[in-house]
């Protein structure tokens, strides 16, 4: 064996972690893990709905790791439509639910909104922090992709370097549609999946298309 334990010592752990729903065997494709994920709706990452579900719940704390003003790095000023070296505020911070780490964000806040965000204390979601800063989100633009931790990331998060991480690139725009928010944040593949639905467009009477709004079914998952 490859850790040098007996078969019976692995049977023996293997039934304890399937009693702590940590595993399940499965006839035919062997034992899996099956630890428990945050189900979120769509909007509801987005920002752009009530926070009802998934990691919304108001079980989602913060732990701020680096809250400073500095000069804005080029990638950042081009999505915010700002000079380079514009003054922004940064914000590093860890997101936990139930005292266990979920995932690690940094946003970049063009100003005059970053002064209100200074002066509200971050306690819950990002979203909230808005809300209560006087802020508000016209519209959000998201780009999700699969991708690996590395050593920094792993470490903050107490996962192993190179664990599968559900990553965002996210800008947030006011309703007038300047935008005035970059953030970046990367959650643990296996504590974080999202929920979308779709409907496909409804016909009228006179033959025409009308164009149904994509409903999210929200179903939090305690993690």
């Amino acid at each position: 064996m490859a850790y040098g334990v007996s078969r019976s010592t692995v049977r023996d752990v293997l039934t304890r972690l399937r009693a702590a729903g940590i595993v399940e065997r499965l006839q035919g494709a062997g034992t899996l893990v099956v630890g428990q994920r945050t189900e979120t709706a769509l909007p509801e990452a987005h920002g752009v709905v009530p926070l009802r579900s998934g990691v919304f719940t108001g079980e989602l704390h913060v732990e701020i790791l680096d809250r400073q003003t500095i000069p804005m790095p080029p990638a950042v000023a081009q999505h915010l439509g700002e000079s380079p070296g514009s003054p922004c505020l940064r914000l590093d911070y860890i997101g936990l639910r139930n005292g266990e780490a979920h995932g690690i964000a940094t946003n970049y806040l063009r100003y005059p909104e970053a002064d209100a965000v200074e002066g509200t204390p971050f306690r819950l979601d990002w979203y909230t922090l808005l809300e209560q800063s006087g802020l508000t989100i016209g519209e959000t633009e998201m780009v999700m992709e699969a991708t690996l931790a590395d050593d920094l990331t792993a470490d903050l998060l107490g996962i192993s370097p190179g664990a599968p991480l559900l990553s965002f690139e996210q800008v947030i725009r006011a309703a007038d549609g300047r935008p005035y928010d970059y953030a970046l944040f990367h959650c643990r593949g296996d504590r974080v999946s999202l929920l979308s639905t779709a409907r496909r467009p409804a016909t009228d009477d006179a033959g025409g298309t009308t164009v149904a709004a994509a409903a999210a079914r929200p179903r939090g998952v305690a993690s």
